[in-house]
Formats: C-alpha cells, sequence, structure tokens
C-alpha cells in the first residue's frame, strides 16, 4: 500500500498543494520576490491536518527539524490550537508527497511562518472553529455554549450532552479553505504551549533508528558528485569525458551550461570519477582581496531589490524622531575550520596581543588543548561507536579542552553559532 493510499484510508486526504513555485519555475507566473524563503504553502485546510477515525490529528508541514526542537515545537501548536493531548498528534515533515510546500527552512523563518497567524497556525484555528460549528449544529446551541477538551466538544453547562472530534469527522476530510478570520487561542488559555515536553524526534535517533538524508536507499539508486571549477565565475571550456571511461560503477557524465558532475553507482566511485574527470576551465572574475572586501561590498551595484522587512516610511520616521542615533560597525568574518571548531575570535587575540607574556602562555596553552581536542576527535571518529555515557563524557572533555572564547561560541563540540 503507498503511503497515500495508506493517509487516505486513515482519514487524511491531502489536496490542493500550492503549486506557485513551479509555475514560476515555468515562467506562467511572475516572480514576487528573488529571495523568498517560503514557499506557497496549501490553501485548503486538508493540506494541513486530518483527524483519524480514532480522533487522533495528523499535521502536516513543510517545515522541518534541524536540531532546534522545530519539530516538537509544531507538534505542541496542533496540540494546544486543537485542545488535544499532545501525545495524540503525529507530525509529518517535509514530505513532497504530502506535505504543503513552504520553501526553505532557514533564516529564522519557520516560526513566524507558522506559528503566527497563518499556514499551520491558522489550520488549527480554522479546523478547532470548524468542529466547534458541527458540534454547536449537532448539539443544538450556540457555539459560545460549547468547551473543547481532549478532543471532546461539550456543554459548558452540562458536560454529559458532548461529542468527539472522532463522531464529528473522524475518517474524513473538512473541505474547506483556511479562514484568515479564525482566532487563535489566547497565550493565556495555553496549556501545551510554553510548557517543557520530550523532544519527539530524539528517541529514534539515539536508538539509531531515524534515517538521514545520506542513509536513504531506493532501487536501483545512483550517488552523483558535483565538479567544482578552481575558481569563483569560471566557466566550462570543455569536458573530456573519455577521461573516466571504463572506471568501476560510473554511469555518466553531467553537463549542463557550466555545471559538471559525475554519477555512479557507489559514493566512493563517484568520488573517484569527479577527481579524474578532466574539465577545462575559463578563469572567471577574480575575488576581491580580503582587505579590499568591505569597501567592495558597499560600492557593489545591486543585481536585484528584495525587501524583507517593511517598516513603513523609514525616512519619514527618522525625521520625527526626537533623537537619532547612527553608527556604523565592521566586524571580522569568523573563519570555520572542517570540523566545526571556530578560530579564536579577533577580540580574543587581540587581549592577548595586549596582554604581555602572560596571555602569550595562556596562547600556547589554548593551541595545545586545541590539538589535544583533535587528537580526541580523530581518535574518536576512528573507533567504534560506544555507549551513551561514554559518548556524553568524551563530548565534555572536548568542550574543556577548547579555548575559552571557542566555548562561548559553541553549542557543543562540533559545532558553532
Amino acid at each position: 500500500m503507498k503511503r497515500r493510499q495508506f493517509i487516505v484510508r486513515s482519514g487524511a486526504l491531502v489536496v490542493s498543494f500550492g503549486a506557485a513555485r513551479l509555475a514560476e519555475d515555468l515562467g506562467l507566473a511572475s516572480v514576487a520576490s528573488a529571495q523568498r524563503l517560503n514557499g506557497a504553502g496549501s490553501r485548503q485546510l486538508d493540506g494541513w491536518l486530518a483527524i483519524k477515525a480514532d480522533g487522533s490529528v495528523t499535521a502536516f508541514t513543510g517545515k522541518c527539524e534541524l536540531g532546534h526542537g522545530l519539530y516538537t515545537a509544531q507538534t505542541q501548536l496542533i496540540a494546544e490550537e486543537l485542545c488535544v493531548p499532545f501525545n495524540r498528534v503525529t507530525l509529518v515533515q517535509c514530505d513532497t508527497e504530502l506535505t504543503p510546500d513552504q520553501g526553505t527552512t532557514s533564516g529564522a523563518q519557520s516560526h513566524p511562518t507558522n506559528f503566527n497567524n497563518a499556514d499551520l497556525a491558522l489550520a488549527g484555528a480554522t479546523a478547532r472553529e470548524a468542529l466547534v460549528a458541527l458540534a454547536a449544529e449537532r448539539l443544538g446551541v450556540q457555539a459560545t455554549q460549547l468547551t473543547i477538551k481532549d478532543g471532546v466538544v461539550s456543554v459548558t453547562s452540562n458536560s454529559a450532552r458532548r461529542v468527539s472530534y472522532a463522531e464529528l469527522i473522524g475518517g474524513r476530510t473538512f473541505n474547506l479553505p483556511l479562514n484568515p478570520n479564525a482566532k487563535r487561542k489566547s497565550p493565556a488559555d495555553w496549556t501545551v504551549l510554553g510548557t517543557p515536553v520530550r523532544r519527539v524526534e530524539i528517541p529514534a535517533m539515539v536508538a539509531g533508528r531515524f534515517e538521514y538524508v545520506h542513509n536513504v536507499r531506493v532501487p536501483r539508486m545512483l550517488h552523483g558528485r558535483v565538479v567544482r571549477p578552481p575558481s569563483a565565475n569560471a566557466t566550462v571550456a570543455s569536458v573530456d569525458r573519455r577521461s573516466v571511461e571504463g572506471m568501476d560503477g560510473v554511469a555518466g557524465v553531467v553537463v549542463k551550461k557550466n555545471f559538471v558532475g559525475v554519477v555512479a553507482e557507489k559514493p566512493w566511485q563517484a568520488v573517484q570519477a569527479a577527481a579524474k574527470l578532466n574539465v577545462s576551465w575559463t578563469p572567471g572574475v577574480a575575488l576581491p582581496q580580503q582587505r579590499d572586501l568591505h569597501a567592495r561590498l558597499r560600492s557593489a551595484t545591486a543585481t536585484r531589490d528584495t525587501r524583507m522587512v517593511d517598516s513603513g516610511n523609514v525616512d519619514a520616521a527618522l525625521a520625527g524622531a526626537g533623537t537619532v542615533v547612527r553608527a556604523t560597525y565592521r566586524i571580522r568574518i569568523k573563519c570555520m575550520d572542517r570540523w566545526g571548531l571556530p578560530a579564536p575570535s579577533p577580540m580574543c587575540r587581540e587581549t592577548r596581543r595586549r596582554s604581555g607574556p602572560r596571555h602569550k602562555r595562556s596562547g600556547r596553552s589554548a593551541v595545545r588543548r586545541r590539538r589535544s581536542w583533535e587528537s580526541g576527535r580523530r581518535a574518536s571518529t576512528s573507533s567504534s561507536s560506544r555507549d551513551l555515557a561514554a559518548t556524553a563524557s568524551t563530548a565534555r572533555t572536548r568542550l574543556r579542552m577548547m579555548p575559552r572564547c571557542c566555548r562561548r561560541q559553541s553549542v557543543g563540540p562540533f559545532a558553532c553559532s
């Protein structure tokens, strides 16, 4: 049974996903923004959630979990808006067959997109009001006389008169558009949002059941590797496909304008073929020197004008302000080594230079700690996996080995802000 058939039979027919992104790609619609982070979503309530025959809720989102707890938070959002227990909500994320197109998950746009008054939050509010309306009709009372708790709608003055979500619509579709006038629950009435709950996605990751994208396998699957140009803005002059002929597993060479890649049966075969493929490049315009980068960025001609935030007439607001504070801040670009450990910040290096011999010794000590940390990383990555307690202990040890300036910048031994 296909996933869509399973969802349909469970009472979650997903319909009417936005096709604006596809229309734009085909040149059938004007592009509203050259740098849009969010997709078109869906205007239909059934595109966002469904009530199954047992009264449980399945919700669909195009904003995915990236380690920041969004999966759990979105599950809380639906549980809150629909007044159902947290464990009665199942969230499906970023499945191109099932979920709305919400564009990218980046730029801190997921919360304003789904948690304000649109998309997933609006779907929850729309569904709740629709269910209350159905209950009012069945129970013969006004909607204002009803109360919802744990997926059951009851008459406030007589809780014996009640009807569940499963009885109202379980296993069927709403067939309603999102209601832009639907009111979200007041934060004062929240019982799920804003409360601590266990992260839903963590157990599968810890137990090795979560399928990461690099572990996905499908029948007749091939692997690709991009051949990178030697410099920015370089263009393809020629590609010698014969240079990889006869290599084990190589299925083909892909050339589209200035994109070059190889396709092979296994990842390592693709890596080897990409390294061996003979490509001639025409150099492009060189990047500016680091010392000239700031001036270059300030003087560059804009290629597009994208308005991310519209706060009204800024010039008029400044003209009417009692005090205007103007300042320009220039900071160095932080570099990241390949293992995610940030180099000591410019402020830290500057402090060491100014503080004399004592901080010079501290600087050498920091270098030794960093080398020791790198040795620990290499040892741990080459060894077999250990139990969780040992892994946590190793992580704490690495963090202690990091220079203090790096600890403040880091959210863990492998990642930093």
